[in-house]
């Protein structure tokens, strides 16, 4: 019997597909799961105009990802925190300081796609870096600068 896929099946196919299955299979697990209809032209249509679609909105993030990545690239952010003698910061900075200060200068970016180095304890630049995409990721720098008291 032929089904069209509707999700992801474990060694079987992706989405779309067009597969071959025994009716058994696909009469009492498949499509009783949602996981699978029957293979008719109406189906196969919808399953087509759903993955144009699906592309489409795939192909809008790339491109608001790499419009991001444009004025993100290069660019300085800079955080003001309290430091001691010698330049030594008091606590951490954290990622969503990071986010905070790029939503300042209207750059949404999600705080967990920021990757920064480990080892932050003094004032200074350091290289970080954003993923705002699978295919697009963007480094930056992150200045660190003493709060005036």
């Amino acid at each position: 019997m032929k089904v069209l896929l509707l999700e992801d099946v474990a060694k079987l196919g992706k989405a779309g597909d067009l597969i071959e299955v025994k009716p058994g299979y696909a009469n009492n697990y498949l499509i009783p799961q949602g996981l699978a209809s029957a293979a008719t032209r109406a189906n196969m249509n919808e399953v087509k105009a759903k993955q144009k679609a699906a592309i489409a909105r795939a192909k809008k993030l790339l491109e608001e990802a790499e419009e991001t990545g444009k004025r993100l690239q290069g660019k300085i952010i800079t955080i003001g925190v309290k430091a001691g003698e010698g330049g030594r910061i008091y606590g951490t900075v954290t990622n969503q300081d990071v986010a905070d200060q790029l939503a300042n200068q209207d750059i949404v970016v999600d705080k967990r796609n920021i990757q920064m180095p480990d080892s932050i304890k003094e004032l200074g630049q350091y290289e970080a870096t954003v993923r705002l995409h699978s295919e697009v990721t963007v480094p930056f720098t992150v200045e660190l600068k003493a709060l005036e008291d």
